[in-house]
């Protein structure tokens, strides 16, 4: 186990050196992308504000706390970019060009290999405003303690697991049909309405964003244990929904392989 692990990793920090250098290759491309992302951010700091000069609260979150969310949906989806989200966006392109067939040669477990080949190395420094405004903010906003903070780091790495389950779910159906980019779009549009508490929509939205597209469980979840809001129902929601993604996820990788021709067949 120790020797698998320790190969992974070894086979991940390759990886993402390959990337790095590329980005250096290419340097003003990379400021100019980054410039982007944080105008991106700051523009919905802005837009949040200036919601809350007209409103006192949001269906009984304060601004600050509405700021809260906003930080950890960005944070998180920050996260699932430079970990996974890029290897699986290109699956499609890499399974169609026949790029595929050479990871399949590989040594290696071919879900990691396709989910980790690309770390988005933009979004890591992204990440440094959005966490300075999510701790300025923390400590503003009732509820919050340093007791929050292992429950906190455990909700995000559940977000980040079933993200990563959703992914693999979603991307096993390149291996049978040839676009599914359009969900992959469905997942970015949908994360932008993760920004604001559930409870703020219906439970039509809910019930869709909790169990189809599983947004809240992947957002709302770290944000509620970060601002001590977290209640059983929604607890028990995120690790049975884990659970059974986990599962599907599995299934639904090994479904896709099986089904697979490379270019050469």
């Amino acid at each position: 186990m120790r020797v698998t692990l320790k190969k992974y990793l070894k086979v991940y920090k390759i990886f993402g050196s390959n990337v790095l250098s590329s980005l250096f290759a290419s340097s003003l491309d990379f400021l100019l992308l980054l410039i982007g992302k944080l105008v991106i951010f700051y523009i919905l700091m802005f837009w949040v504000n200036s919601m809350f000069r007209h409103v006192s609260d949001l269906n009984g979150y304060s601004r600050d706390q509405v700021i809260v969310f906003f930080a950890v949906s960005f944070l998180m989806d920050k996260l699932i970019q430079v970990f996974f989200y890029r290897g699986f966006q290109l699956l499609p392109g890499w399974i169609n060009e026949g790029d595929f067939d050479r990871l399949l040669l590989l040594p290696a477990n071919s879900l990691f290999l396709s989910a980790f080949r690309i770390t988005d190395w933009n979004d890591i420094l992204v990440m440094i405003p959005i966490l300075f405004v999510l701790v300025s903010k923390l400590f503003t906003v009732g509820g919050f303690s340093l007791l929050s903070m292992p429950i906190f780091l455990m909700f995000v790495f559940l977000g980040l697991s079933v993200a990563f389950c959703f992914f693999t779910i979603v991307s096993s159906l390149a291996f049978r049909f040839i676009k599914i980019e359009a969900i992959m779009r469905i997942y970015r549009d949908f994360m932008y309405l993760a920004k604001f508490p559930p409870e703020v929509f219906s439970l039509g939205w809910t019930v869709l964003l909790t169990s189809v597209v599983p947004i809240f469980i992947i957002v709302s979840l770290p944000a509620k244990a970060v601002l001590g809001l977290l209640t059983w129902p929604w607890v028990c929601t995120g690790f049975g929904s884990l659970a059974m993604l986990f599962v599907v996820a599995i299934k639904a990788w090994k479904w896709g392989l099986h089904g697979y021709s490379s270019v050469g067949s």
